[in-house]
Formats: C-alpha cells, sequence, structure tokens
C-alpha cells in the first residue's frame, strides 16, 4: 500500500494551516456557474452571496461559564438578515448601482430572494427595508465540487467487469481508457469584456463582517489527457465544457484578438464601429482595442456624453476615468451641466431666429405675390375703372378719417394721404383678385 506523505512541522503548509482564519468563503464551482451571459464570471454577485452566506451559517454557542458547547447560533436577529444596497457599496468598495443589479442577477437567477419590508421603531415606520435570504438548495447545487475525468493510463484488465459509463460513479471509462475523478475542473478563461457594471479597475476593499474557522480546500490538479475532451455535469444555475486541445500549459488560453476584428463572446463579429466616435476615444488616450469593446456595449449618446464631460473632470488618469465612466454611466459635472445647459439655451435661441427668419421670409415672399397679382390686374383695368377705384378710395377715406381728408380736398396731399389711399386702392384689388 502506497504511503500518504504528511506535512513536515514548521513547514510554510503546515504554518498556514494553524492559521486562524475566518471570513467569508467562496467556493470555486461558483466561478463556473454565477456568470455574465457573455461567459465572465460576475465577481461582485460572487463577493455578495458569499457574504449573505456567511451570515446565514451558524456561530458555535459555548457556556459562558463551562466554555462547553451548548449548540448554534444565528448571527443576526430577525429572521432574515436586513442590510442595504449602501452598507454593502460601502463595505466591498463597489457602487450602489452595482451592487443593486448584482443582487437583482443573484435573485434573477435564484440564488437568493429579496424582501422590502416596513419596519417600525416605535410608532414611526420605515419603509422599503431590504432583508435577504439565500436559496439553500441553489445554492447546494453549485457548491458541490464539479470533478472532471482523468486518464488512467493503464488499460483495463480482462478480468476487470469494466466501469460504469457515466461520470457519477467512482471510475468512468472513455474512448477505451479508465477515467478517475481527482479534481475539480478550472474555470476557462475568456476574453477580457468590458461590462456596464464593473469597474475598469477593482478598488481595494474591506469587509466588516466575521469570519469562521471553515476553510475550502481542493485537491491537487493532476494532468488530463490532451486528447480528451470532458463536459462537466449539469447544475440548474449553468453548464460547463472543458475542452483540452494544446498543452497543459496553453489550455484554455485564446489568442489575443486584432482590435480591428474583434468579436463577440458570441463568436459573430461586431460591426464596423462609428469612426468619429473611435478616434476620439482614441484621442483621449483609450487604447484602440479598448475603444471597439466601448463602442460595442455602450450607447453612442452615453460615449458621446462622457468625452463631452471628460475636460471637466479632474482625474489623474483621463483615459481610465473616461471608461470608467462610460461603463457606469457617470453623472456629468456641475460645470459640465452648466456649460450643456448654456449651450443649449444659445442653440434654442438661434433656432427660433432661423424659425422666425422663414416665417418672415415666406410672409413678404407672400405678400409680394398677392401685391404683383394686385398690379398684373389694375394694369388690365380700364381708365375708366381705374378712376373709379380710385375715387371709391378718396369717399372711404373722408368717412374714416376727417383730418386726411382735409388734407386731400384742400390740394395739399401728404405722404399720409397718399399712403392710405393706396391702402384703399390695394384693398379694392385685393377683393377683386380674391373673388
Amino acid at each position: 500500500m502506497k504511503s500518504t506523505p504528511l506535512v513536515p512541522s514548521g513547514s510554510v503548509v503546515a504554518r498556514v494551516s494553524s492559521l486562524h482564519l475566518e471570513g467569508n468563503i467562496t467556493p470555486h464551482s461558483w466561478f463556473r456557474y454565477i456568470r455574465y451571459p457573455d461567459g465572465k464570471p460576475h465577481a461582485i454577485a460572487i463577493d455578495l452571496l458569499s457574504d449573505v452566506v456567511y451570515w446565514y451559517r451558524a456561530r458555535p454557542y459555548h457556556d459562558p461559564e463551562t466554555k462547553e458547547f451548548r449548540g448554534w447560533q444565528k448571527k443576526f436577529k430577525g429572521d432574515k438578515l436586513q442590510r442595504s444596497y449602501e452598507s454593502y457599496a460601502q463595505a466591498f468598495g463597489y457602487t450602489k448601482r452595482q451592487v443593486q443589479e448584482a443582487f437583482y442577477f443573484l435573485r434573477d437567477q435564484g440564488y437568493v430572494t429579496l424582501e422590502l419590508r416596513t419596519v417600525f421603531q416605535g410608532a414611526r415606520g420605515f419603509p422599503n427595508i431590504l432583508f435577504i435570504e439565500p436559496v439553500p438548495e441553489a445554492i447546494e447545487a453549485i457548491t458541490k465540487v464539479v470533478r472532471e475525468a482523468i486518464i488512467d493510463p493503464t488499460p483495463p484488465s480482462q478480468a476487470d467487469p469494466g466501469p460504469d459509463e457515466s461520470l457519477s460513479g467512482g471510475i468512468s471509462h472513455l474512448n477505451g481508457r479508465y477515467l478517475t475523478p481527482e479534481r475539480e475542473i478550472p474555470p476557462t478563461e475568456t476574453e477580457d469584456t468590458l461590462h456596464s457594471n464593473v469597474r475598469q479597475s477593482p478598488l481595494k476593499r474591506e469587509t466588516n463582517t466575521e469570519i469562521t474557522p471553515e476553510i475550502s480546500t481542493e485537491k491537487q490538479q493532476q494532468p488530463v489527457d490532451e486528447k480528451c475532451t470532458v463536459q462537466a455535469r449539469p447544475c440548474p444555475a449553468a453548464s460547463v465544457v472543458v475542452a483540452s486541445q494544446a498543452s497543459p500549459s496553453a489550455r484554455g488560453r485564446k489568442p489575443e484578438p486584432d482590435a480591428q476584428t474583434e468579436t463577440p463572446p458570441g463568436g459573430a463579429p461586431l460591426a464596423a464601429p462609428d469612426p468619429a466616435l473611435l478616434e476620439a476615444l482614441c484621442a483621449a488616450g483609450v487604447t484602440r482595442r479598448k475603444a471597439h469593446a466601448l463602442i460595442a456595449r455602450s450607447p453612442p449618446d452615453r460615449i458621446q456624453a462622457q468625452l463631452e464631460a471628460l475636460p471637466y473632470r479632474k482625474a489623474d488618469d483621463p483615459a481610465a476615468a473616461l471608461v470608467t465612466a462610460i461603463a457606469e454611466d457617470w453623472a456629468p459635472p456641475e460645470a459640465c451641466r452648466r456649460a450643456r445647459q448654456k449651450a443649449e439655451a444659445k442653440a434654442r435661441k438661434e433656432a427660433r431666429t432661423q424659425e422666425e427668419a422663414a416665417t418672415r421670409q415666406a410672409t413678404e415672399a407672400q405678400e409680394a405675390a398677392r401685391q404683383a397679382a394686385q398690379d398684373a390686374l389694375w394694369e388690365r383695368l380700364p381708365p375708366s375703372e381705374q378712376a373709379a377705384i380710385l375715387e371709391a378710395a378718396r369717399d372711404h377715406l373722408r368717412a374714416e378719417n376727417t383730418f386726411l381728408a382735409l388734407q386731400m380736398d384742400s390740394g395739399k396731399e401728404s405722404r399720409a394721404v397718399a399712403l392710405e389711399l393706396e391702402r384703399l386702392r390695394r384693398q379694392q384689388l385685393a377683393a377683386r383678385v380674391d373673388a
């Protein structure tokens, strides 16, 4: 029988194993199941779920006097864990929006339930208090160790009846060889993608939660046949397929895509980016590959708005600030907002001025057309009718304005009299034209 080597006392492994480690536990299998639609692990959701599970793990209770173990005790007082999005954002270094979207993701995937209650303290009520509760069945399903089959180089014995054909037993068979489950399947690597709710560079964060002495262990990785493709057992949350086509050192790696031919996780090539936006992002210091990713995953108006707001941000690294602002849809600075309002007011004033000028030109053109039609009619009238129209205009002026009528009858016609007679003459011509 092969002896099992023991850890020497005083070694690094022994010293680390003697540490009293407490805190959140994150099983490696969660990184395979809690993922974005493009296949990249949802690190924020994993962090938050780990903390929720920590609070729901009971702690041992010992008698204060005898120190005798009495049972297990909850870490919170109510029936469910009560904690706000703001407290998680402060504890983990995320924004409130990132925490809220991550919890919505966990809720939609069936890992937690979220409940808003109205909590009363005395006669005062506080509405919309968040209570969080994990779903044990769903968490258990993604926490079970998924084992990868490893090829045994020894061929099956003739007398050996042979193992079961599935991967659910202790030994499995594939392509005429025995496969023994010995280690977890490592998560496959994916291309570097940008999410609107993920920071460009994670910040150092702290936790204000307690820690338990429970630790997670994983078995030593062993080599896998390079020609073997193994599919993990399906889980309610996700399924994982690991393929090894190259050497173990290059397994899971993908070639670096060219900036001009980048493809999304689904495999379909991206549409050609807007050249103006691409050049503007590159001019701001963003790499061409990152600019392609931003244009592919963010609305053009958001990118344009953040480009306009960049000069008003006091950032040590403008390019990094621009990338994060586009990904998280930052609100514009106050100075940018005022400048934008001023520019919009100026644009509205110019548009109104142009509209008034166009209306005035149209009115003048209509009036000129009407006068031309009246002049043409006047030229066609015989002298007798022209004289009748002028006499009717004088009579009308005598009835309307006595002062101008006296000037007209005295033979001293002023400019005012001439203009009034012209207006009355054109009124008669307009009536004939319209008729």
